[in-house]
């Protein structure tokens, strides 16, 4: 079984901020390949397209455009390029992956072809208007190709990888959710009667909570020291970790909540439910007929995606 952090250590950039190296592969390129995800074909974006005004669609509509506006704020008052890089970075941590996958994509391919001489300050009101007409998948992704073409690539491949080393956890737009996931992650445990069923119902929690959630508090187990007394009678720990969540009124509360929750927990446990969650998010489509039989062969799934199968 591999340790945690040797699981996280594909996700995290080995290279500090002063070793960045151009000759390096492309930050961008393997974000993109490291996601899995695949370009929907143009029929595909047509039929997306059709059903632009659904539920779903429209709140990402908001978030993204509420996420350009704070990329506005920050740029107006970044002091160099490097604050610049991190601004960017933000805005990048707070797109959906889907979003973010396509319009990396995009500007990667057409970066040759644009006008890389429009102002910082002038890019993101650029950005702001259009995402502002922007109704549909189509047109959202067309707004930010047209920002991150005309970032040069050093400074993009850099924030691309501070977005995935930090992203933002947006605890206001999805604690509802969240604390509604914890609820029927506390119902599984209460009915599981294996620790398999048990590691399932918690790598499902991981894949249902916010993807920033979960890896930031993650690599933050593996910066804490083991807890060798358990403060906690094991049967009050889940009920616990959902009460926090309730209370949590920040990103950073929430964090506590969870990293709380699973530093308690053997971490043998911890790892296998990771393992699953990491699989559940490269594969959400599996059908979960037999709870255990699923984690049996997403486990070996993910085993073989980390280059440990």
């Amino acid at each position: 079984m591999p340790s945690l952090t040797s699981l996280l250590s594909r996700n995290s950039a080995s290279s500090s901020y002063m070793s960045f190296s151009t000759s390096s592969p492309s930050f961008v390129s393997r974000r993109l390949n490291n996601r899995r995800l695949r370009l929907p074909s143009l029929q595909e974006s047509s039929s997306s397209s059709i059903d632009a005004d659904t539920a779903p669609h429209r709140q990402d509509h908001a978030g993204v455009s509420a996420a350009a506006v704070q990329l506005r704020a920050c740029v107006s008052e970044a002091r160099d390029v490097k604050d610049g890089i991190w601004c960017l970075s933000r805005l990048l941590s707070r797109l959906p992956p889907a979003l973010e996958h396509r319009a990396l994509a995009v500007a990667q391919e057409v970066a040759p072809t644009v006008d890389k001489r429009t102002p910082p300050q002038g890019l993101t009101i650029n950005l702001e208007t259009c995402l502002g007409q922007a109704r549909s998948p189509d047109a959202r992704t067309f707004c930010l190709a047209d920002l991150l073409a005309r970032i040069p690539p050093k400074a993009l491949a850099l924030a691309a990888r501070q977005a995935e080393e930090t992203p933002v956890v947006d605890w206001n737009g999805t604690s509802a959710d969240a604390t509604q996931d914890a609820e029927s992650f506390l119902s599984c445990v209460q009915s599981s009667e294996t620790v398999d069923e048990g590691i399932v119902c918690l790598g499902t929690l991981l894949s249902d909570l916010p993807q920033a959630l979960v890896e930031r508090s993650t690599r933050l187990l593996t910066s804490l020291p083991p807890r060798t007394v358990n403060t906690d009678p094991s049967e009050m720990q889940t009920p616990n970790f959902v009460k926090c969540l309730k209370l949590a009124s920040s990103g950073d509360s929430a964090i506590y909540c969870l990293s709380n929750y699973l530093i308690h927990l053997p971490q043998d446990q911890v790892e296998r439910a990771y393992i699953f969650y990491k699989t559940q998010r490269l594969h959400p489509t599996l059908e979960d007929v037999d709870r255990e039989g699923v984690f049996k062969s997403t486990a070996k799934t993910a085993l073989n995606d980390v280059g440990l199968g």
